[in-house]
């Protein structure tokens, strides 16, 4: 069996490894860490290998459950054209695509938060108030 690095860290593979579609090996500690840094940019996302988006089936099994999660969160905040975020500026969490024509109304999940963000015009909706959206 021939010696490999990984595409990763550029190391020898000392442990198991993922060959992925194009040739390339990465030990797994290498691309759970790079899935990780995918996820702190949408810029990096998906993890790519030569320009390729790198199966989820390569590395889903290696994720732990926070991982696995954060990585489904961020799919879909940045499968989403047109996203609105918590209107609290000290937590802007993605919440959910911008509602075309209907009033809809987010309230943040984040431990803490609540706030209640319009979908449509995207700001503070306050409990005790009707909402009525600012004018285009």
């Amino acid at each position: 069996k021939k010696p490999r690095d990984c595409v990763g860290c550029r190391a020898l593979i000392a442990g198991d490894a993922v060959r992925l579609i194009c040739g390339h090996f990465f030990e797994k500690p290498c691309l759970v860490s790079m899935v990780r840094t995918c996820l702190s940019s949408e810029s990096l996302f998906p993890p790519k290998c030569c320009d390729q988006p790198i199966p989820k089936a390569a590395f889903e099994p290696l994720m732990d459950a926070a991982l696995a999660t954060l990585y489904a969160e961020k799919s879909m905040e940045y499968g989403t054209l047109e996203r609105v975020y918590c209107a609290r500026a000290a937590c802007r969490r993605f919440l959910g695509p911008q509602a075309k024509g209907i009033h809809h109304v987010y309230t943040c999940p984040a431990p803490g938060c609540g706030t209640r963000t319009c979908s449509r015009c995207k700001i503070e909706v306050k409990k005790a108030v009707l909402h009525a959206c600012r004018p285009d």
